[in-house]
């Protein structure tokens, strides 16, 4: 059937738009109800539970939802979709948006309390877990994919993490204002900590591979840009920096060392660090 059917009382519409303030079932439309009820295609508007396959279902209660969109005060499940939530339930394709515990394998998901998130972003107070998704907590736990912003500590492999205190990072941006490790990820730190790829601004030592690290003090950098007032090592990058420190592949302008190496090196004082005075080497320019 191809039809557009208002309703306030329960029945069932194959193709078509459905508003019903009862239940009943739908294939393909869009139905708004303000109870429960089932739909596999369509959008379903409802302020209490029911389930959804494919849709968007706004729901002040729980039920599930496979594909679409769905806004819940209270718990449920969805896999497929967007889902608003104040309280716990699970999320495998969504966004879930809840102030309580629950689960999250795709999709965002905004707790104020403790849950798990697989894919998707995560915006919790609280400790719990992420793999993929962006995850902001004041308090710590783990997430793999996606971003965590954390007072507190914690591990991030893949996504940007903020933190401001301790914890590790392999993939993604970490802010924190004590130490840590990140391997593939910009870091924003005031103190000590190690990044392999990324951006990484931090006051004080540590180490970085593969990015752009801003320091005022000591640390290496192999693959990046660095900007720092004290000493450490450069491979891959340009560093300026008002003391010494070590440049493979850049450009060096001095005026104390007179050796250039591949790059640019800015530097207003000798660096006892350096390797590449008097003969630098070649490095992975070939």
């Amino acid at each position: 059937m191809q039809t557009c059917w208002k309703s306030s009382e329960a029945g069932s519409v194959e193709q078509g738009r459905w508003i019903s303030s009862q239940g009943g079932s739908v294939e393909q439309s869009c139905w708004k109800s303000s109870e429960g009820g089932s739909v596999e295609q369509c959008r379903w508007i409802s302020s209490e539970g029911g389930s959804v396959e494919q849709g968007r279902w706004k729901s002040s209660q729980g039920g599930s939802v496979e594909q679409g969109r769905w806004i819940s005060s209270q718990g449920g499940s969805v896999e497929q979709c967007r889902w608003k939530s104040s309280q716990g339930g699970s999320v495998e394709q969504c966004r879930w948006i809840s102030s309580q515990g629950g689960s999250l394998k795709q999709g965002r998901w905004k707790s104020s309390q403790g849950g798990s998130v697989e894919q998707g972003r995560w915006k919790s107070s609280q400790g719990g877990s992420l793999k993929q998704g962006r995850w902001k907590s004041s308090e710590g736990g783990s997430v793999e994919q996606g971003r965590w912003i954390s007072s507190q500590g914690g591990s991030l492999k893949q996504g940007r993490w903020k933190s401001s205190e301790g914890g590790s990072v392999e993939q993604g941006r970490w802010k924190p204002s004590q130490g840590g490790s990140v391997e593939q990820c910009r870091w924003k730190s005031s103190e000590g900590g190690s990044v392999e790829q990324g951006r990484w601004k931090s006051s004080q030592g540590g180490s970085v591979e593969q990015c752009r690290w801003i320091s005022s003090e000591a640390g290496s950098v192999e693959q990046g840009r660095w900007k720092s007032s004290q000493g450490g090592s450069v491979k891959q990058c340009r560093w300026i920096s008002s003391q010494g420190g070590s440049l493979f592949l850049d450009r060096w302008n001095s005026s104390q060392r007179n050796n250039l190496a591949l790059g640019r090196w800015i530097s207003s004082q000798s660096s006892s660090q350096m390797e590449a005075a008097g003969n630098p080497a070649r490095g992975c320019l070939g």
